[in-house]
C-alpha cells in the first residue's frame, strides 16, 4: 500500500466513514484551489460519485452503452439531435464527450472547460459571492433575500436560462406552476416575470419552512405555497431526502439519507379544485 492509500485508510478509521468524506472533499477542495491559481484554469474535482449514487444522471446512459458508442448509441443519439439547431447539438456533444472523459479518467482533477467557458464561470462566480448576512435567518444578494445562505448560481445569475425562451412576454398575467418550490429561490425570479398568480408545490417539510419564511421576507402577493408532492396519482409515496438544492427522488432503499412519508396529489386535481384557469395563447 502506497503512503497517500495509508493517510487516508487511517483517516478513515480515526474518523469514521462520514467524517472521513468531509475530510477527503476538503482536502480536494484546497488541492482544486492551488491548482486553480497555478494553472489560471479552471479546475473540475472528478469526484465520480455516480459509481456509489444509483440516482446519478451518468448512470443510466452508461448502462445502455458503457463506451456511448455501437448502435444502440447511434440510434439515442440521432433521435436526441433530430431537428436540432447547430449550437444545440454542439452542446450535447461537448457534454457526452465531457461524460467520457470523467468516466475514463482515474486522475482526480480535469479540466473540461474551454477558455471562454472559464471566463462565463469566473464572472458567475465572483458576482455570485456579493452576499451579505443580515442576521442569523436573513441574507441577501443584490434585490433578492433568502433566509439561508443558499443563492444557486443556476437561480439568480442564469435566471434558469428564462433569456432563452422567445414568448417570455405572455407569462404577463398569467399563472407560473413551479414544481420543487425548495426554499422560494425560483419563486423570486419568476415574479419578475409580472405573472398573476405563482403556484409552488414543495413535498420537504423544512425546505417548505424556508420556502414560507422566503415569501414573507421579500413581500410577495401573488404565491400561492402547498406542501405537497406531485405525481400522477393520489395518495403518499415514501422519499429520501437530498441535502442541498439537489432533488429528492421516491424511495430506492439507500441508507445514506433521511427517508420522510409525504402525500401525493396530482396537478389537474389541484387545478380543477381550485378553478384555475389554464391554456396556451
Amino acid at each position: 500500500m502506497d503512503k497517500r492509500a495509508l493517510f487516508f485508510n487511517t483517516i478513515k478509521k480515526l474518523l469514521g466513514m462520514r467524517l472521513y468524506n468531509y475530510v477527503k472533499d476538503a482536502i480536494k477542495e484546497t488541492n482544486k484551489i492551488l491548482l486553480n491559481s497555478l494553472l489560471n484554469r479552471v479546475i473540475y474535482i472528478n469526484r465520480k460519485r455516480f459509481r456509489s449514487n444509483p440516482c446519478h444522471m451518468f448512470i443510466e446512459v452508461f448502462k445502455r452503452n458503457k463506451n456511448l458508442e455501437g448502435q444502440l448509441f447511434l440510434k439515442d443519439f440521432r433521435a436526441l439531435t433530430k431537428n436540432l439547431d447547430d449550437n444545440s447539438i454542439i452542446t450535447i456533444i461537448k457534454s457526452l464527450n465531457r461524460m467520457k472523459k470523467i468516466k475514463e479518467n482515474k486522475f482526480p482533477f480535469l479540466i473540461l472547460f474551454d477558455k471562454q467557458e472559464e471566463k462565463s464561470l469566473n464572472q458567475m462566480k465572483e458576482d455570485i459571492s456579493h452576499i451579505i448576512k443580515l442576521s442569523n435567518d436573513i441574507y441577501q444578494y443584490k434585490n433578492y433575500q433568502l433566509p439561508k445562505r443558499h443563492f444557486e448560481a443556476s437561480v439568480f445569475y442564469y435566471k434558469h436560462q428564462l433569456h432563452e425562451v422567445s414568448n417570455l412576454n405572455k407569462i404577463k398575467d398569467k399563472s407560473i406552476i413551479d414544481v420543487g418550490g425548495f426554499i422560494g429561490d425560483s419563486v423570486l425570479v419568476f415574479n419578475e416575470l409580472n405573472p398573476k398568480n405563482i403556484y409552488t408545490f414543495e413535498a420537504m417539510p423544512e425546505n417548505f419552512k424556508f420556502l414560507i419564511k422566503t415569501i414573507k421576507l421579500n413581500n410577495i402577493k401573488n404565491v400561492t405555497a402547498i406542501n405537497v408532492a406531485l405525481g400522477n396519482k393520489e395518495g403518499y409515496c415514501n422519499m429520501q431526502v437530498a441535502a442541498n438544492a439537489s432533488s429528492s427522488v421516491m424511495y430506492l432503499n439507500n441508507n445514506n439519507f433521511k427517508i420522510i412519508k409525504v402525500p401525493v396529489i396530482t396537478l389537474d386535481s389541484y387545478v380543477k379544485k381550485n378553478n384555475i384557469e389554464v391554456g396556451t395563447d
